[in-house]
């Protein structure tokens, strides 16, 4: 059996808590933490939060522990259980994988280890065989923690004393006060696998295997990258990533992947948005590689092996892209005019879709000859037909040619990299739709109010207004673009107040810091 805390802290309730034994519990702790996964951040937070809408207020009226072992206290199981009659909790908040119980006079650091699970139910619902601790409220209902390998732990200290009790679980920063500098000065002090130092609660808290994983592939960065090797650009990827992975899990609800649930009994979300975790053998969202399983510092890690490689990246990719008719060509040109490293993807479908061309017999087999011309070249007019309002046939074109999409996006990319471009603008009309903002370490959209989108769509393809506005309908609406967009470009006045706002744009990119990086 292993303990988090593996004998009670000695002295009196008030007292300061043993610091060796503190220590002594989380090395042992860390030991079994390598072997198999449990609730996260984003988990251990949403058990937090549906505490602190349920319970918070309430009053125990009698505590009833079935396994003595989950409970640390000085006064062992007996005294816990007469302590905390009458005790009203106040407020519950987290550290890391941590919940921190605060009481009228007492505090807990509850640790749920792999299967722990804190429940809020009626007094007359059954109590099962997995239920250790049964905590009876003034309300009619029972706080029970249920743990069906017995290994979290509950630890009661004064109220007074939890932050020193705190403070000696030497825990690192929390993802959202992540910051460049502070991970830079940590990865470079250390000859450890990225993944290694991601796990080491000591550094970052609360990064468990699961979001360990996912953000990592966010960031294409390789889990068997030593840690002092990163870039700044790859530092500052990975901070963002972090920071992402983490909120969205938290916003789905956490992650079951076996057994998790909520305070509620509710399962998580977050599974159906995992990129790389536990999806080996399945193609890579962002390049279509299959994801690899192997063991890195004792766990089992999922990564791509084309998009994650052991190479420094050290190229900025911004992706830029706009609805119809709000001037993205222009603000392509400009970029393209001032030097700016671009990869257009209209460019690249129009070159594989050359007569003779294994792109093309790919979509004549998807579509049939008559989407040819007289002279073997493609009918655009015939093929969009085909597709506009048909999604089955629009989901057929871009199944059909997206894996010569994305080899032909990945050699050229491949390239500037190669050559140490800091910069490089993929142009990609339905970059989000599509998919390829994974490519992308930033998004850029230009965009304008719809009355002067409409307006310029029906002067540019001599539409009426009824015509303009169903053909903009069709697409994603602007404000949901803008509103995953990391950079937006209004380019609804003169094109001299466009290009101004490009070139403030591009002075704001960290990358001329990143060449000498």
């Amino acid at each position: 059996m292993c303990h988090w805390l593996p004998m009670p802290i000695t002295g009196q309730p008030g007292t300061k808590p043993n610091k060796s034994a503190i220590a002594k519990g989380l090395e042992r702790s860390s030991l079994f933490l390598k072997e198999k996964n449990m609730p996260e951040l984003p988990e251990v937070e949403t058990v937090r939060q549906g505490l602190m809408r349920t319970v918070v207020g309430k009053t125990i009226q009698a505590v009833h522990v079935t396994w003595d072992r989950i409970i640390q206290d000085d006064n062992g199981v007996a005294g816990f259980e007469q302590k905390m009659r009458q005790q009203t909790l106040e407020k519950v908040e987290r550290r890391g994988k941590y919940l921190l119980f605060y009481w009228s006079e007492d505090g807990w650091i509850s640790h749920l280890r792999m299967e722990g699970k804190w429940l809020v139910v009626n007094r007359d619902v059954p109590v099962n065989r997995h239920t250790h601790v049964v905590i009876q409220l003034d309300s009619g209902e029972d706080l029970r923690y249920q743990d069906v390998r017995k290994f979290g732990r509950i630890h009661r200290v004064a109220k007074q004393a939890m932050p020193e009790a705190i403070a000696q679980l030497k825990l690192g920063v929390e993802p959202r006060a992540l910051t460049n500098d502070y991970l830079i000065e940590k990865l470079h002090k250390t000859t450890r696998t990225i993944k290694a130092v991601l796990l080491d609660q000591h550094v970052i808290a609360g990064i468990g295997n699961i979001y360990c994983d996912e953000a990592l592939w966010r960031a294409k960065i390789h889990p068997e990258r030593i840690a002092n090797t990163l870039t700044t650009l790859e530092i500052m990827r990975l901070v963002i990533a972090i920071k992402t992975v983490i909120q969205a899990g938290i916003a789905a609800g956490g992650t079951t992947i076996r057994t998790y649930k909520n305070t509620f009994g509710e399962a998580g979300g977050f599974q159906h948005q995992l990129a790389v975790y536990q999806r080996a053998g399945k193609p890579c969202w962002r390049c279509d590689t299959l994801i690899e399983k192997q063991r890195v510092t004792q766990r089992g890690t999922h990564f791509c092996p084309a998009c994650q490689t052991l190479v420094a990246d050290n190229t900025l990719v911004v992706g830029l892209t706009g609805s119809i008719a709000t001037g993205k060509s222009t603000v392509s040109a400009y970029l393209k005019h001032s030097g700016v490293p671009l990869i257009d993807l209209d460019e690249i479908v129009h070159t594989l879709q050359q007569p003779n061309t294994e792109t093309m017999a790919a979509l004549v087999q998807a579509f049939g000859s008559e989407i040819l011309t007289d002279q073997a070249t493609l009918n655009r007019h015939h093929l969009g037909s085909l597709i506009f309002n048909d999604d089955q046939a629009r989901e057929k074109l871009n199944k059909t040619m997206r894996p010569f999409i994305v080899t032909a996006l990945r050699e050229q990319l491949s390239a500037y990299q190669m050559n140490h471009a800091p910069l490089v603008v993929l142009d990609i009309p339905l970059l989000f739709e599509l998919g390829y903002e994974w490519w992308c370490d930033q998004t850029l959209v230009v965009s304008v109010p719809e009355p002067i989108q409409i307006q310029r769509l029906m002067t540019r393809d001599h539409l009426t207004q009824t015509e303009a506005e169903q053909r903009i309908a069709s697409q994603w609406p602007q404000k949901d673009k803008m509103a995953r967009a990391t950079h937006c470009i209004d380019n609804s006045e003169s094109l001299m107040n466009t290009y101004q706002q490009v070139d403030e744009w591009l002075l704001d990119l960290p990358v001329s810091h990143l060449e000498n990086s």
